[in-house]
């Protein structure tokens, strides 16, 4: 099967041969998704939505801090990988687990070693406290997989072809739910199967994509690459990513503060419905990890033609596809909703929330192609301005709309961050397309 090519295919191809296979996979997600949170609501009741809801914030946090370390991870690798050289890849995608492994555990720890005081500033319930340390404390445990996995599958996407990769998040995804319906309903693990279920997901995509890194010619073994592990490297590593992940904590600064402001101030009902999604952001994050698996090499190599051919077909697509989510979310949110609960009132609150939801959508798939845009060319600190978008409209939301209008002020919170954060972004790349591109071409001119 045909690997890609991201210094010489067509920007196009590419694009879709990532994008285009995810589409299939995320139909099959939704439909799964739908049947999944079905088992949550009938083996785990509404407190599992509300759980989850609660501490949302903090695991966002904590995600994306995580997450943003194996971007800086594939950034600093991107060259060697340009280069085609197997061996030194390995060694540089073995330093980025390393440097991830240590902000997890660094993380997970300082979390659970604080998570009471945390709940108490988060107004959770007391009633609830229990069960929500034990959703915490399986997350964090669970969550290094989903990120080596994400790293292991940045490096396979460019040597697998896209019709093998489709196939195995297929099995993924069906393994996925099995484990949801044999926890839930068979073991009744409640709240604690409602943790490992996504535990195990990572595991089956952990072990799927090993498996098609080590078909494409790169090894990893612990003992031989600890004897070259470079802290440097490392050192590096996490200080990118910790930029990266700034801006996603300015982000997360303003959903910990809607969060705190719509537990104290909205109903249980409204609270259990704001878990409840589809999996339509990703096909959006799919264009951002296209611009990660693309630009970093295309910006090394001094291509700034493809560069910029790739980005503007990256953004028409995105746009396009938030419309679509729009469509989505504005006219099934009483019909989804419908389907996991009975109280006529949960689902008239889920409706009225997925309509603004769904209206953000349409720029949040905007701050996801220029976000990573401007990460993967070394320039996060422009990316920045998305979490200060962000942060703006959740300041505003929580400070002034929840308390002054409720459910409506909570609504709009996030569609107004993404908004506010795709103006930051456009503004900040029409402004400084010059100072990106020139270098290129003037890197490209030289002998």
């Amino acid at each position: 099967m045909r690997s890609i090519n991201y210094l010489t295919d067509r920007p196009a191809k590419i694009l879709f041969s990532i994008c285009f296979p995810l589409v299939g996979v995320n139909l099959l997600l939704w439909i799964t998704t739908t049947w999944t949170n079905q088992l949550y609501s009938r083996y785990v009741g509404a407190d599992a939505f509300a759980i989850t809801g609660y501490l949302s914030a903090v695991t966002t946090a904590f995600a994306n801090i995580v997450s943003s370390i194996m971007l800086a991870a594939w950034i600093k690798t991107a060259h060697t990988f340009a280069l085609n050289d197997k061996e030194a890849c390995s060694q540089q995608i073995f330093n980025g687990i390393a440097a991830a492994t240590i902000i997890d555990c660094t993380l997970a720890l300082l979390l659970l070693l604080f998570c009471h005081p945390l709940f108490s500033v988060l107004h959770i319930p007391e009633m609830i406290h229990a069960s929500a340390k034990r959703y915490f404390i399986l997350y964090t445990v669970c969550y290094l997989p989903v990120v080596i996995a994400g790293l292991l599958l940045t490096v396979v996407n460019g040597t697998s072809g896209s019709a093998r990769l489709f196939w195995i998040n297929i099995i993924v995804v069906l393994l996925n739910y099995a484990a949801a319906a044999l926890l839930l309903a068979a073991f009744h693990a409640g709240i604690v199967g409602l943790a490992l279920c996504s535990g195990l997901g990572a595991l089956f995509q952990l072990a799927f994509d090993f498996f098609l890194f080590r078909k494409a010619g790169f090894h990893i073994s612990v003992i031989r690459q600890m004897r070259h592990i470079d802290w440097i490297t490392i050192r590096e590593i996490i200080r990118y990513g910790l930029l990266i992940a700034l801006q996603n904590l300015l982000c997360t600064s303003g959903y910990l503060l809607v969060t705190y402001q719509a537990n104290r101030y909205l109903q249980l009902d409204f609270i259990s419905v704001l878990n409840v999604a589809l999996p339509l952001t990703g096909i959006m994050s799919a264009f951002g990890s296209a611009c990660m698996a693309y630009c970093p090499q295309n910006y090394a190599a001094h291509k700034p033609a493809r560069l910029r051919s790739f980005l503007r077909l990256t953004v028409i697509c995105s746009a396009a596809y938030g419309l679509i989510c729009f469509l989505i979310y504005a006219f099934l949110g009483k019909w989804y909703y419908g389907r996991l609960f009975e109280n006529a009132q949960i689902i008239a609150l889920g409706a009225d929330f997925w309509r603004w939801q769904g209206v953000g959508y349409i720029f949040l798939a905007l701050v996801y192609t220029l976000r990573s845009f401007f990460d993967s060319v070394g320039l996060s600190r422009l990316s920045l301005l998305s979490g200060l978008g962000e942060l703006l409209g959740n300041a505003v939301c929580a400070l002034w709309l929840i308390p002054q209008f409720g459910n409506i002020g909570r609504s709009l919170s996030y569609p107004l961050g993404w908004t506010l954060a795709c103006l930051f972004l456009s503004c900040a790349f029409l402004a400084s397309r010059k100072r990106i591109f020139s270098p290129l071409f003037a890197a490209k001119s030289k002998p």
